[in-house]
């Protein structure tokens, strides 16, 4: 993987695509082999990655809305039915994970639409943080079930106390340790564009995009 980010991040254009296959490759062998979620769900997980590459794409031109719009359409299908038919618990599965998937995809096309308007700071804060969240509240879970357990039965009481006790935790870890990442990821990717051939591979006239 380390190989692989080097080569990602190289001014030749062959190295970095050797550099996101070889990225790729691992992570589609560890999520069948290694993943401690059933596969279909870590399956789901990537195609919905990888639908929010194709957004970007066709916002920025790249690809058209409606080949965005068709392949939204087939993960949607495909995880709900693959959650639909292969899962074990009807009551989690067919209620609670399809529920809540759309729901965070209804969330995100409600998103997509606004994208234009003014939002409010706390939505924005939410959103901040939203991969803290996502890394760090599976960890929260781990430590409540080792510790003083989790009831079999939902509790608005403790769902809100989770949620007082996970949200300044990502905020301390968006502060120093994800924005630090970051800012030190647009400094290496400045360094390596500064570094990379510039002539054949501009249209005259056009800048080149950032």
């Amino acid at each position: 993987m380390g190989v692989a980010i080097c080569c990602a991040s190289a001014g030749s254009p062959g190295l970095r695509v050797f550099g996101g296959v070889l990225g790729g490759v691992p992570a589609l062998v560890l999520v069948p082999f290694n993943g401690t979620v059933p596969l279909w769900e870590g399956l789901v997980i990537l195609a919905v990655m990888f639908l929010g590459t194709a957004v970007h794409r066709a916002e920025n031109g790249q690809s058209t809305w409606r080949r965005t719009a068709g392949a939204a359409v087939l993960v949607v299908v495909c995880a709900v039915g693959s959650a639909y038919w292969s899962g074990s618990d009807d009551h989690f599965v067919r209620r609670g994970w399809i529920v809540a998937f759309l729901l965070a995809v209804l969330t995100f096309g409600v998103g997509l639409a606004a994208r234009g308007r003014r939002v409010p700071p706390v939505l924005t804060g939410l959103g901040t943080i939203s991969y803290s969240v996502y890394l760090v509240h599976p960890v929260l879970l781990a430590v409540i079930d080792g510790t003083i357990g989790r009831r079999r039965q939902d509790s608005v009481v403790l769902e809100v106390a989770f949620f007082a006790a996970l949200l300044p935790v990502c905020l301390l870890t968006h502060r120093y340790v994800e924005a630090p990442g970051q800012a030190w990821g647009r400094r290496l990717a400045g360094v390596s564009s500064r570094s990379a051939p510039r002539s054949g591979d501009l249209v005259v006239g056009r800048s080149p995009r950032r």
